[in-house]
């Protein structure tokens, strides 16, 4: 068990590791870029940047407390499934953390199943680019859902603290890491994907084929994709050439922020420009996602 000083130090730990995780990859993604980018850099950071601010300070403003809390009270009063469950310590550990990844799968798959729920998510697809600042790219509401989901299993489980300390400074990392444009040596890389979702494989995930961004759902881990059947190793087109963001969305309206915050409410806030057969319904709706045996 950890010091509940953790308690106190875990929000200035995650800032340390947010920006030193964007350093890092700002220069990974400089040096040894993965794909050429269509838009201007200055533009989408300075619009996703202010994103992600906005949704950090409302999701804060709505759920003033933190999941490293929440794992605190519950296990000092001895509440919750896994520190009654008999198991030792560091099953409880593995286990918490495989359940707040598999949480955050679900949520994810809810996201494209979902058509209420995709007008939401899907300012996280109109990215027409992939890169660092795509992971930035949510809409307040995005964030809100999922936290206020995912709290509340931390304490129905009982989630030891240090489980939900180490998943969570560890999702801070790593949802930047998945979204860099990157190179990875390929060995490495197939090494890695087993166990960790890579910038490779959640490009598919936000190709502008739908077929395609129904698949990848994976946070951190790739064990989910696999065992639904929802894994996909390669694009059909290949990384060099497939489409990135949503078909017909693209441009500078897809950087202004009150277009961006309108858009679940206001469907005509962004303008579909190039309505393809692929998009012949309303742009809310989504095709059911079909899971593989």
């Amino acid at each position: 068990m950890i010091d509940p000083a953790w308690n106190e130090l875990e929000p200035e730990i995650r800032w340390y590791l947010y920006l030193f995780g964007l350093i890092a990859i700002v220069a990974w993604e400089t040096l040894w870029p993965r794909r050429r980018l269509l838009c201007s850099t200055g533009k989408r950071w300075s619009g996703q940047l202010t994103l992600m601010l906005v949704a950090s300070a409302l999701t804060l403003w709505v759920i003033p407390f933190s999941a490293i809390e929440v794992a605190f009270q519950t296990y000092a009063a001895g509440t919750g499934v896994l520190p009654n469950s008999g198991l030792p310590w560091a099953a409880q550990a593995i286990v918490g953390i495989l359940a707040l990844d598999f949480v955050r799968f679900s949520q994810h798959w809810c996201f494209h199943a979902s058509s209420w729920l995709w007008r939401i998510h899907r300012i996280h697809h109109s990215d027409p680019d992939f890169d660092l600042s795509t992971g930035l790219r949510f809409h307040p509401f995005d964030p809100i859902l999922c936290v206020g989901t995912y709290i509340p299993v931390i304490w129905l489980l009982g989630v030891p603290p240090s489980a939900v300390l180490v998943y969570e400074l560890g999702h801070v990392v790593h949802a930047l890491f998945s979204h860099a444009n990157i190179v990875i040596p390929e060995k490495f890389e197939s090494w890695l994907r087993l166990v960790i979702v890579t910038p490779e494989t959640h490009r598919i995930h936000h190709s502008d084929l739908v077929a395609e961004n129904h698949h990848n759902y994976g946070e951190m881990f790739t064990f989910w994709d696999r065992l639904i059947g929802t894994y996909q190793p390669q694009p059909a087109a290949g990384h060099e050439r497939m489409g990135i963001g949503m078909r017909g969305y693209a441009g500078g309206q897809t950087y202004n922020l009150l277009r961006l915050l309108a858009w679940p409410i206001y469907e005509k806030a962004l303008v579909s420009t190039q309505p393809t057969a692929e998009q012949k319904e309303p742009t809310a709706a989504r095709p059911a996602v079909k899971l593989h045996a």
